[in-house]
């Protein structure tokens, strides 16, 4: 049992010690291959300078030509970048437009909606105008109703007045004149008396008692009778 495992142990050993030098030997010859590659890119750059090198200086016209090259060369980079900035633009522009084309499409039902609201709001105006135009007739006619009341009530109180002055004066009369009546009763109640006191009266208190003459009593009698 030993003796197979460590059989299977040697086998899986083996296995990954293959593999590793495998791999290592893949990343040698692809560290081989690039090494190659720079390499002869480096000669054919040495072999670039060398003729470089190997050229006579420019000339002036060379060097005004160099220079115009230049110039072109900013200005195409200038006239790139205006044609980026233009584009960018244009489909801002684009974009833009769709936008108002959808919004524009949408907008004849904002309008009836908008013109239903404004022609509610007409006849909604019209409407309070009226109700206004009454009120404001109703208040004047009632502003002239509490005035012709007022007058009327002024008339009213002055009229009520005028009779109850009318009836206090009256009052005042029958008052007077039932003092007066009532003074007048009173002497004629005083001089009541005296009127049974008159002159018939005392006539019949002097006439001779019947029968006194028998008793030869004259008018002297008489007195001493009284």
């Amino acid at each position: 049992m030993r003796l197979a495992n460590s059989r299977c142990t040697m086998e899986v050993a083996r296995e990954k010690l293959r593999k590793y030098v495998f791999d290592r030997v893949n990343v040698h010859n692809v560290l081989i291959h690039l090494v190659r590659r720079r390499g002869r890119k480096l000669e054919s750059m040495q072999l670039e300078l060398a003729g470089l090198r190997s050229q006579p200086d420019a000339t002036k016209e060379e060097l005004r030509l160099q220079q115009v090259i230049r110039q072109l060369e900013n200005n195409i980079e200038k006239t790139t970048i205006k044609i980026t900035t233009s584009q960018n633009i244009h489909f801002l522009y684009m974009d833009l437009l769709d936008h108002l084309k959808k919004k524009l499409a949408g907008y004849p039902t904002e309008l009836d909606k908008l013109q239903n609201l404004v022609s509610n709001y007409c006849l909604e105006l019209s409407d309070m105008t009226v109700m206004s135009q009454d009120a404001m007739m109703i208040t004047d006619e009632v502003k002239m109703n509490m005035r012709q009341g007022e007058a009327t009530f002024i008339e009213e109180r002055r009229a009520r007045e005028n009779r109850l002055n009318q009836q206090k004066k009256l009052i005042d009369k029958i008052h007077t004149k039932e003092t007066s009546e009532k003074y007048r009763r009173g002497r004629r109640d005083l001089d009541f008396p005296s009127n049974l006191m008159g002159p018939e009266t005392l006539k019949g208190h002097c006439r001779p008692v019947p029968g006194s003459e028998g008793h030869g009593g004259g008018p002297g009698a008489a007195e001493g009778g009284l």
